[in-house]
């Protein structure tokens, strides 16, 4: 079974649904990255900014970047991410731009 990776974005200042989120959702998905998950034969839509990437051979850094990368350059203010792992009893966890 593939890691699964999910992470979330926030477009500081954007209102989910706007078109700039459209533009991260189109980076993301190019990346690899969708924005539904499946259990038990159901497909689920995951909340507004919310990815999910089922890879082996990464790690969260490295997501981490790909979305930081992503969502770099659509406002002025650097895109806030989190990125957890779920692999078996393994867990990781990646942030980037978050208030303290």
């Amino acid at each position: 079974m593939a890691t699964l990776y999910l992470v979330r974005v926030e477009l500081v200042g954007v209102a989910h649904g706007s078109e700039t989120y459209t533009k991260l959702h189109t980076k993301m998905e190019a990346a690899g990255l969708t924005r539904q998950i499946a259990s038990g034969g159901t497909t689920y839509k995951l909340p507004p900014a919310e990815y999910a990437l089922f890879k082996e051979g990464t790690d969260a850094p490295f997501v981490k970047d790909s979305a930081v990368k992503a969502g770099t350059g659509l406002t002025v203010a650097a895109p806030k991410v989190v990125v957890a792992r779920s692999s078996g009893a393994a867990t990781d966890f990646a942030y980037a731009n978050l208030e303290t």
